[in-house]
């Protein structure tokens, strides 16, 4: 509010007494009837001490700052406090609407001009404790928000520090994605090319059945044809004329046809033996590749 916007009724002594009387400053209806240098600046002081702030002795007090400025600072000792008394009651009046106070107003009071005076600062006490008491509430409102804002602050802060763990966990989740996806890429490529192989194989093998199988048939022809040899021999032994040369050339030959057909029976028998070992090392490899599949599976 601007000073020019004051507006203050002149009260009587019924309203303008008692008013004074609640601010506590001592004046009665006669001194303000006839009011004299020593009333009027008992009442002023009692009135600024209460609407400044100011101790009594921080009003009388001189400044020694500036008392130090004087060449002869003792012929000062009332002069100065009497001027800080004055400065601090001008602001005063101003403040509370009063444009052409002046010493004149405490030296030589005038009666009309002093009750308007003290209507203007009473005016100003009453406005000043309606502001205050809106101060104080919007004081009050104030600390509420602070202590508001305060909690959302650390609620805040608190949102964003478990924000960032969550961030730092999805973090460490997208690089063990990575690595499992790395790691499945790498498992689909063995198990593509372990299909190949098996393909490979499972083809290796029915052409090693068939070859088995068709020494196998062999094998069965070698022995009918063993069974036949020897029964040929028998016959032939009963045939023979008993010359010791002709008996020892035929058993000769026999021996020899003998050998032939137990060499022949022998390779088939390794062959079988070297197929049954590349059939077992087939399957340990089926084996182990349905082992990787599975564990694979259990993985996924």
């Amino acid at each position: 509010m601007s000073q020019s916007s004051f507006s203050f009724p002149i009260l009587e002594n019924d309203e303008l007494l008692p008013c004074l009387s609640e601010m506590e400053v001592a004046l009665d209806a006669n001194q303000l009837a006839k009011p004299s240098y020593e009333v009027v600046r008992c009442v002023f002081e009692q009135i600024v001490i209460m609407l400044t702030g100011v101790t009594r002795e921080e009003l009388t007090q001189p400044v020694f700052t500036a008392m130090d400025a004087f060449e002869y600072p003792e012929l000062h000792d009332e002069s100065i406090p009497t001027n800080n008394f004055f400065r601090l009651l001008l602001k005063l009046m101003v403040a509370s609407g009063v444009k052409d106070f002046s010493w004149r107003d405490v030296f030589k009071p005038d009666p009309l001009k002093l009750r308007r005076n003290l209507s203007a600062i009473i005016n100003f006490a009453k406005f000043r404790e309606e502001k205050a008491l809106a101060f104080q509430e919007l004081q009050g409102q104030l600390d509420g928000m602070v202590d508001s804002t305060r909690a959302l602050e650390e609620e805040y802060a608190k949102n964003m520090s478990e924000l960032q763990a969550m961030q730092a966990h999805r973090s460490e989740q997208a690089a063990e994605v990575s690595q499992v996806e790395a790691e499945e890429a790498e498992i689909t490529a063995r198990n593509t090319q372990l299909n190949k192989h098996a393909a490979g194989l499972q083809n290796e093998v029915r052409q090693l059945k068939a070859h088995a199988n068709s020494l196998a048939d062999v094998a069965s022809q070698a022995k009918l044809d063993l069974a036949a040899a020897k029964q040929e021999t028998a016959t032939l032994s009963d045939q023979i004329v008993q010359s010791p040369e002709k008996h020892r050339q035929a058993i000769a030959e026999l021996a020899a046809v003998g050998d032939a057909k137990r060499t022949y029976c022998a390779q088939l028998s390794s062959q079988l033996m070297d197929n049954d070992r590349k059939l077992e090392m087939v399957v340990k490899v089926r084996l182990h590749f349905n082992i990787i599949l599975a564990a694979h599976a259990e993985g996924s």
